[in-house]
């Protein structure tokens, strides 16, 4: 018999486009996905158009055989038991041989994260049934780096930060944060390269720093919803508009607001913004003049506190929480504001890849208080070297490859 599920296959890794580039997201997720349900189960149906409703995940097998055994499902009606099998593609079926292997004659649904021009060949188990199709990428509630940096979180809470420290401690301290600056350096990298696209996309550079305002402002919850108003509604139609006009647009969209506190709830994000907009109407001109201007040149091996010191960075992060946001703009969105969006997004538009250097050394923005643990405990946060974006960064970057 056939060798399946093998170590290389449960390693497996499909680079997508994310937030701010490609993110390598491992097959294990996906399989997370399924297993916790974490998807929209409203009117399923399978590619052939069978309504498919799941009653029982299955056992997650992290042996050989298929991905899930003992899976109870219905379609059209009809209740099944059997096996569940996990893929990128429908064509990683025959890629892995499953049609020439026994062991998956129990499928009784092949869930497939991406539908993808010319992979319509069906999948048949050894002998020869046909097996229903499930594309999961279209019923995510959220995008796909979200769900490998919320698995990574997940794991950040329920893990001591000692445990996670520990490999890092073996180390010398330059040798850990370098290791750490290497890791931010590969999502600074991702973040050019999305916001190239998102450039190019929008147009010119005040329609993309009014895009990527907007979707930042909406947290992690809300981003999509955001990102639509802010394509609809260009950067000129936010000048003057006031509370019924704010509202009619925040009725336009569908909001989770489960979980939200006062302060983060979309409307209020939105009305901050018209705000934002009426005192500096042309903000994004305003900002690149800013950062234009500025002539800093440091090297990222240079503490954090000499850096800021010498580049007179407080000085510059001042000027944009005054001039170019107004005011409206609270720490520490303000500073996630910088560095997920308008740092990478100038550096690409300007020309200016020593904005990296910035990047690196700026202030945290949003980040989980197990980051700022994992940092304390790894020796890396001390009086030259206090909480900066670059290590925080490059700790999430670090734990979401460990949990790939």
């Amino acid at each position: 018999m056939l060798e399946s599920n093998t170590l290389a296959e449960n390693l497996a890794i499909a680079e997508v486009p994310g937030l701010y580039g490609l993110v390598g997201i491992p097959e294990l997720l996906v399989q997370k996905i399924w297993l916790r349900g974490d998807y929209r189960k409203e009117a399923l149906k399978t590619d052939c158009g069978q309504r498919l409703k799941v009653i029982r995940p299955g056992k997650w097998n992290r042996l050989g055989g298929p991905d899930f055994t003992g899976a109870e499902i219905e379609l059209d009606g009809k209740r099944i038991l059997g096996d569940v099998e996990i893929h990128f593609y429908a064509r990683d079926w025959t890629a892995h041989q499953h049609d020439v292997n026994s062991a998956f004659d129990g499928v009784v649904l092949h869930v497939v994260l991406f539908a993808k021009a010319g992979d319509s060949v069906p999948c048949r188990t050894e002998g020869g049934r046909l097996l229903p199709l499930l594309h999961l990428a279209p019923l995510l509630k959220d995008g796909l780096e979200a769900y490998a940096m919320q698995d990574a979180l997940l794991a950040l809470e329920s893990t001591d930060p000692l445990d996670l420290a520990a490999p890092f401690l073996k180390r010398s301290l330059p040798d850990r944060r370098a290791r750490l600056r290497e890791a931010a350096g590969v999502r600074w990298k991702q973040k050019c390269h999305y916001l190239e696209v998102r450039l190019k996309a929008a147009g010119n550079w005040s329609e993309a720093c009014h895009q990527m305002a907007l979707e930042i402002l909406g947290y992690g919850r809300n981003r999509s919803p955001m990102a639509e108003l802010g394509l609809r509604y260009p950067l000129s139609t936010w000048v003057g508009i006031e509370g019924a006009d704010v509202r009619k647009r925040y009725d336009e969209k569908a909001w989770r607001l489960q979980g939200n506190r006062p302060a983060n709830h979309p409307l209020r994000r939105l009305e901050q913004y018209a705000r934002l907009v009426a005192a500096v109407p042309d903000w994004p001109k305003r900002l690149g003049e800013v950062l234009r201007s500025d002539e800093g040149v440091g090297e990222a091996e240079e503490s954090t506190r000499a850096y800021r010191r010498r580049l007179q960075l407080s000085g510059l992060r001042k000027r944009i929480a005054e001039e170019v946001l107004a005011g409206e703009v609270a720490s520490p969105r303000a500073e996630t504001l910088m560095i997920d969006g308008l740092l990478p997004l100038a550096a690409v538009h300007f020309g200016k890849p020593e904005l990296y250097i910035h990047w690196l050394h700026w202030w945290p923005g949003d980040f989980p208080g197990g980051l700022r643990q994992f940092l304390q405990t790894a020796g890396i946060v001390t009086q030259d070297w206090p909480l900066s974006n670059g290590f925080q960064q490059g700790a999430l970057q670090t734990l979401i490859e460990r949990e790939g």
